[in-house]
């Protein structure tokens, strides 16, 4: 039986993508894992670039809006999942400056509310929000509010 031949660099990056939206970085680390070299995964990449199927800034603020509409995560661990996705630290602070601290507050609280902590559990209920990401300060503003 002859071997198969090896799919090319931008098959695999499309069937990847068909399975769900991934970063520049995350197509080009799986692609290497794969063992494609440089130049094809670049070529790949440029490829994906120019019909529109890889655009980092798009993911990047679907991914964000995502994340932060689940109301699991505060402003920095959605910051850390982007980044987590390879999507360069500049477009994920642009991105970030979108979102209102206003409405982390209240994710916070939400998340706080749907597990009743009981007063005693304060450092319990604090560790929890920091765990997905919630700054200090919306931390103690949540727990004060809550506990008060």
């Amino acid at each position: 039986m002859m071997p198969q031949p090896k799919n090319s660099a931008l098959t695999v990056a499309v069937r990847l993508l068909a399975r769900r939206d991934h970063s520049e970085r995350e197509l080009s680390d799986k692609l290497a894992q794969r063992a494609y070299s440089r130049d094809e995964i670049n070529e790949a990449l440029a490829r994906l670039r120019e019909r529109g199927y890889v655009d980092d800034t798009a993911y990047c603020n679907k991914l964000a809006e995502s994340l932060w509409q689940s109301g699991k995560w505060g402003l920095p661990g959605v910051a850390n999942q982007l980044r987590r996705r390879g999507l360069p630290e500049a477009m994920i602070r642009e991105t970030m400056a979108a979102f209102e601290r206003e409405q982390e507050f209240k994710h916070a609280l939400t998340l706080l509310e749907k597990r009743a902590f009981t007063p005693d559990e304060r450092d319990k209920a604090g560790r929890f929000l920091a765990s997905r990401g919630f700054s200090f300060a919306v931390i103690e503003q949540s727990l004060d509010h809550i506990h008060s």
